[in-house]
């Protein structure tokens, strides 16, 4: 009678043991998956922050680049390289007020920027 009691003793604490073992390991594979979700997150945050100073790069470059012909034109044209400036610039306004809406609806805002 001793050793049955014994041996269902040994049995219930090995019982006790995996389920506390399958609890481990379902609370480590739990904060695995989370490690790994915010892992992505982590990956897609450096990928826009990457994209955003890409972006600001190139629109910077662009930007002083037409800025640079405008004033050399300018200044070399005398009053006809200032008219076309402000017919540029007028140019500008019109199609950001009457045509940006809708390339960016006709198109999608990624589309868009790169036609633009």
């Amino acid at each position: 009678r001793k050793k049955i009691t014994t041996m269902y003793n040994q049995q219930q604490n090995e019982q006790e043991e995996t389920a506390e073992s399958n609890e481990t390991t379902s609370l480590l594979h739990h904060v695995a998956k989370e490690v790994k979700e915010e892992s992505k997150s982590n990956q897609q945050t450096h990928q826009i922050m990457r994209n955003f100073i890409l972006f600001s790069i190139l629109f910077s470059i662009h930007h002083g680049t037409v800025t640079a012909c405008l004033h050399l034109a300018s200044a070399r044209l005398g009053d006809i390289g200032a008219w076309q400036t402000g017919t540029l610039y007028l140019t500008y306004t019109g199609s950001a007020l009457f045509g940006a809406t809708y390339v960016v609806m006709t198109l999608g805002a990624r589309n868009a920027a790169t036609l633009g």
